[in-house]
Formats: structure tokens, C-alpha cells, sequence
């Protein structure tokens, strides 16, 4: 391929005039918010031993783990082969033996992991929890009829309850109170803002009323960056925030938008800056890069296309690709094998699907 050379000014123009969409400075706005949310009152609540303590008393299910027990079983389908087993229990042999001997299974499947009174009886009923829960460590029960045939279990371990002491948790029982109490603040808040945009004030004039912090944006683009490059520094950490600032227009009617994180926001459009043609000294550097591209592409393609024409003549017939090599400056004649799976990716699926189309000697231009 040849060089691109330098392009002239009428060049350099013709770019710029043929591809205004290029070269068009974004539009830019003026935004104003404020935000508010949880963070806003969790410093200013102050929680007593007293509340937190009557919290804790009312959730001390939540800070208490059940005892939990371990069990092997044995399960026969009438009561007389279960009182034969028990009978060689109460005569000294092994659980794990008798299971054996009498149902040819092993205590290893048949032993199962800890689980509470409760678990327990969702599966065999209220007498079986009773039973495990009250027989101890390597003793079994007595034979338990169900409705899935006779039981007898032995208790394999045993996971003591524990409940955790006001001190252990008090700091969580203070930090719970105090989200909860920053929550409802944040939705009576929340209640005056829409009091006072329904009253017909202003975003101004809500925040002035409630002492919010209104902040001001200027000369934002839809990706937050300003005329110079930089991104804004006034911007909020709000996912949204800029596409719903880009939806709406000046005077539009005030919203109070939900974020995440128990987070609210409402914003109005100040001034809007239009998208604009830049001046071609403003982005000449880039109109001459745009140009270079596209001379070198069209370049490339006029090569490609001699050769082919030239490969495709009966005279060529034996010639190799390889043979053009040199003919343009940057022209790189490269050599690859593939299977047909392509597996590895060794060229681009365009490449790939044109080399398995041909014959032996064939060329196409990609």
C-alpha cells in the first residue's frame, strides 16, 4: 500500500464539511439537586441502654441458637422386628452391629447431620423430637411407631443452644435502631419535599424551606464531563442521575427520585447548551487523523482490489499471493493454517468462514 501523503487544505475541509456528526460538540447543561438520605440523621440519633435493651429482649430469638442434635437411625416396617433389634440393644451390642444385622445397611448412611427439635419433627412428627431431645449422648431410644414404620434412634452429638449476652450485641442492637429510626426520618422528609413542590415551590425554594444543601452543576454533558475535558466534580454518586437530568427540560414539573441506598434526589434543568458544530481550528488535529484513515482504508482497498483482479486472470493462475509482496509499502503477505473448528481463533471468524468457502487457488477481497 502507498503512502497517504499530507492532505491539503481543500482536503483538510472537504473532511471536516462532509462529516459535520464528527465534529459536534456535545450539549452541555446546568443542573441543580439536592439529595438526602439515611446518612443524612444517623449521627444526630441518640439510642439509650434502656431502648436497646428493650430491643434486645425483643428479638432474642434472633440472638439465640437452638440446641442441635446428630442421630443415627434404624427403621423397620413393624414393631416386632424393632423390639428384636431393641431387645439385642438392651442385651449389650452395638447400635451400629444391630443395625447391620438387621437391615444390612450401615451407620454411615444412616447417620445424620445436626438439626433442632424443630427440623426434627417437620420430618418424623413431635414424639421423635421429644425422644432424641430427651435420650443422651450414645443412648438410644425406644422403638417409635410412625407413619413411615418404626424407628429407633441413637443420638450421635449434641450441639449446645447458646444465646448471645446484651453486651455481645448491643452495638449491633444500637446501629439496627438507629436505620430504622434514620429511615422513617428520611420518609418524613421526604413527605415535605412533595408538601412543598405540590404548594407550587421551587427547587430553590423547597431546599431554602427545608435546609437542604442545593448544590449547582455547570456545563455538564451527558457523561459528565465539562467543556475542558474533566469530569464534574459537583456530580453526585447517583447511578441515574445525569440520564434523568438529560430528560427533562427547562420548567419541567419537579420529581422526587428514588436511588439506592435509601437514597432520594430531585433536580431541575437550569440552561441548556445546545450540541454544536466545533470550530474547525478546535478539531483540526482530528479531521486530519479522520482523513489519514480514510485515505489509508481507501488505499487499501484499491490495492486489494488490482490484486484480485490480477490474481483472478488465467496468466496468474500460478502465482502466489505471496508474489505481490512489495507492492505497496505497508502490503504484508501472511501465511496461516486453520482447521475448520478454528478453535484457537488464529484469524477472524470473516477470515475464517472465506478460507473454507474456496477452492484450491480461489481469492476473495474482505
Amino acid at each position: 500500500m502507498t503512502a497517504t501523503g499530507e492532505p491539503t487544505e481543500e482536503d483538510i475541509q472537504k473532511q471536516y464539511d462532509e462529516n459535520p456528526d464528527k465534529y459536534m460538540a456535545p450539549e452541555y447543561r446546568d443542573i441543580s439537586y439536592f439529595e438526602i438520605s439515611t446518612n443524612d440523621f444517623t449521627d444526630q440519633i441518640e439510642i439509650t441502654d434502656e431502648q436497646a435493651l428493650e430491643d434486645y429482649e425483643r428479638r432474642i430469638d434472633e440472638f439465640t441458637k437452638e440446641e442441635e442434635r446428630s442421630f443415627i437411625q434404624m427403621l423397620f416396617d413393624d414393631k416386632r422386628a424393632a423390639n428384636v433389634a431393641f431387645t439385642e440393644l438392651e442385651n449389650g451390642k452395638n447400635f451400629e452391629e444391630v443395625l447391620t444385622d438387621q437391615t444390612g445397611e450401615s451407620a454411615e448412611d444412616y447417620t445424620f447431620e445436626a438439626q433442632t427439635a424443630a427440623d426434627i419433627s417437620d420430618v418424623y412428627g413431635d414424639d421423635v423430637a421429644e425422644q432424641i431431645f430427651t435420650t443422651e449422648v450414645d443412648q438410644y431410644t425406644s422403638p417409635i411407631e410412625t407413619g413411615f414404620g418404626v424407628y429407633i434412634f441413637k443420638v450421635a452429638a449434641v450441639n449446645q443452644g447458646t444465646t448471645d449476652s446484651f453486651d455481645d450485641v448491643k452495638e449491633q442492637i444500637i446501629a439496627d435502631l438507629k436505620a430504622d429510626e434514620a429511615l422513617r426520618l428520611l420518609y418524613d422528609l421526604t413527605d415535605k419535599v412533595q408538601d412543598e413542590v405540590a404548594a407550587g415551590s421551587t427547587l430553590n425554594e423547597t431546599a431554602n424551606a427545608l435546609s437542604l444543601n442545593l448544590v449547582q452543576i455547570r456545563n455538564v454533558n451527558e457523561d459528565g464531563l465539562m467543556p475542558d475535558g474533566n469530569a464534574s466534580s459537583d456530580l453526585p454518586l447517583i447511578v441515574d442521575f445525569l440520564s434523568k437530568a438529560f430528560e427533562q427540560n427547562i420548567g419541567d414539573e419537579l420529581e422526587l427520585y428514588e436511588g439506592i441506598s435509601n437514597k432520594f434526589y430531585m433536580l431541575s434543568v437550569d440552561n441548556i447548551i445546545d450540541s454544536k458544530l466545533r470550530e474547525l481550528t478546535d478539531v483540526r488535529e482530528q479531521v486530519v487523523t479522520d482523513w489519514t484513515q480514510g485515505r489509508r482504508e481507501a488505499l487499501a482497498s484499491e490495492l486489494a482490489t488490482k490484486i484480485t483482479d490480477e490474481y483472478s486472470n488465467e496468466e496468474n493462475a500460478e502465482k502466489l499471493l505471496a508474489d505481490y509482496q512489495g507492492m505497496g509499502a505497508d502490503l504484508v503477505v501472511n501465511q496461516v493454517t486453520v482447521n475448520r473448528e478454528n478453535i484457537e481463533n488464529n484469524v477472524a471468524a470473516n477470515i475464517h468462514a472465506s478460507i473454507f468457502s474456496q477452492d484450491i487457488g480461489g481469492i476473495e477481497m474482505i
